[in-house]
């Protein structure tokens, strides 16, 4: 048998083709081919054919390789949202949890805690933990109380628009031993309506303001950019969620390598993924999860190092039920265990589709942070001033679509729940002085 010539097997796809199937898809309605917002931009980027990866001149397939501390394997760590109200009750539940399947802690603290009580059991070496503190000082009382070898897998949550308000005893803390100490909050400015470009860019754009505040007071661009880890919203449009994340990694790593590191690590990110509540439905509970559970692959197939579920009732005015916390955790579980994700380092790699996608998103976001990057600083009237602005239209584009029924999600916009559900939200975070969005809120 003499060799297949597999080019002359297939047929060619012209960009007629892509159209004529895209329109047979849809009926032969040419309307839905409109271009407007996130996902009509985004159809473009779809129907177009990709660039072949030979005639590239950006390779996006960015590993998912963070710092060793951060990346023994290619799965990802499974996490949970703790409030430190109660120490003692905090640690029983923090402990159950982890003899569940989770190894990621989330703490959030509410008032001034006692480490030493809400951490007694808890070997923070054999697994990851996040805190956000209530203040810097908290945060030094805090890492008195880690053990030097512990504190190479705990990160802190100081979002970087606070970075004002850093001490000296922290600067010296970093200079002595870097920490993951800065986090550059996506997740907060999609939950906005930022959509991924936008939310790309602003995180690279808070993470360059404090790399460079760090350098100021002493660091190097590798101890800098150890201080600094990442956190993603993932929304409903799967594809373009994978590609957001490999584009973050591509970026970063650009980024970094502008400052010239003496250190290959420094140029690794970690990004911690959070699933969470714009498209979530409290008065139909069930249809949650389908949405969740795809989101979750998006992020895992886009490499994030940690993935928080959150409780599609987080914002319930009764607080997040056991069902829901226990169905956010064991959605990971599931696509760990069972699906067998996590085993393929970078598994879209390669496609056609992710890589194009990968592409054009990094050049948006690019595009964008060269713009942020004009302005003084994220605290400048200005800058935040413009920041509101292009996430504020993307917000109510979004809403409109929502509202107008151009986009349906089952219980939330339409086909409804017959069984009447007493929950209420409360649906009061705001993030820059904007809202967060949840849909389900904005349409009963």
């Amino acid at each position: 048998m003499g060799e297949i010539n597999w080019e002359n097997e297939f047929k060619k796809n012209t960009f007629e083709d892509w159209r004529a199937k895209a329109l047979k898809e849809v009926k032969n309605d040419h309307s839905k081919l409109k271009k407007h917002d996130e996902i009509e931009e985004t159809s473009t980027a779809i129907l177009t054919p990709p660039t072949p990866l030979s005639e590239r001149n950006l390779n996006l397939s960015i590993l998912n390789s963070t710092n060793d501390n951060y990346n023994e394997s290619t799965s990802w760590k499974n996490g949970v949202i703790l409030h430190s109200k109660e120490e003692k009750e905090i640690n029983k539940v923090a402990l159950k949890h982890l003899m569940n399947g989770i190894d990621l802690l989330f703490f959030e603290e509410e008032k001034n805690t006692k480490w030493e009580v809400l951490l007694k059991g808890i070997e923070l070496k054999y697994i990851h933990t996040q805190f956000k503190t209530l203040s810097f000082n908290n945060t030094q009382d805090l890492i008195e109380k880690i053990p030097v070898k512990d504190l190479d897998y705990i990160a802190i949550n100081h979002d970087i628009i606070d970075s004002q308000n850093i001490s000296i005893e922290i600067i010296n803390q970093l200079q002595k031993k870097p920490i993951k100490m800065f986090v550059s909050n996506g997740y907060k400015i999609q939950q906005c309506g930022a959509n991924t470009w936008q939310e790309i860019a602003y995180i690279l754009s808070c993470a360059n303001e404090m790399l460079i505040l760090l350098m100021q007071n002493g660091l190097s661009i590798d101890k800098a950019a150890s201080c600094i880890h990442f956190t993603v919203g993932i929304g409903s449009n799967y594809f373009m969620e994978i590609a957001k994340i490999r584009a973050l990694r591509y970026l970063w790593d650009q980024l970094i390598n502008a400052y010239k590191p003496t250190d290959i690590k420094s140029t690794t990110c970690l990004i911690t993924a959070h699933i969470g509540l714009i498209n979530k439905s409290l008065k139909d509970p069930h249809t949650n999860v389908l949405r969740q559970t795809t989101e979750s692959m998006s992020a895992i197939i886009g490499g994030v190092d940690h993935l928080i579920v959150h409780p599609y009732d987080e914002l319930d005015t009764n607080g997040p039920s056991d069902f829901a916390t226990k169905l956010g955790i064991n959605i990971s579980l599931l696509l760990k265990e069972e699906a067998k994700f996590g085993i393929t380092k970078d598994p879209q790699g390669g496609s056609y589709l992710i890589e194009h996608l990968s592409d054009e998103i990094a050049k948006k976001a690019w595009n964008l942070f060269q713009k942020l990057d004009g302005f003084e600083s994220i605290m400048s009237e200005d800058k935040q001033a413009y920041i509101k602005s292009f996430v504020s239209k993307k917000a109510a584009l979004r809403i409109s679509k929502i509202k107008n029924k151009d986009k349906t999600i089952i219980g939330v916009n339409n086909y409804f729940n017959p069984k009447k559900l007493s929950s209420k939200s409360t649906n009061s975070k705001t993030y820059l002085g904007l809202k967060e969005i949840n849909y389900e809120s904005i349409t009963n």
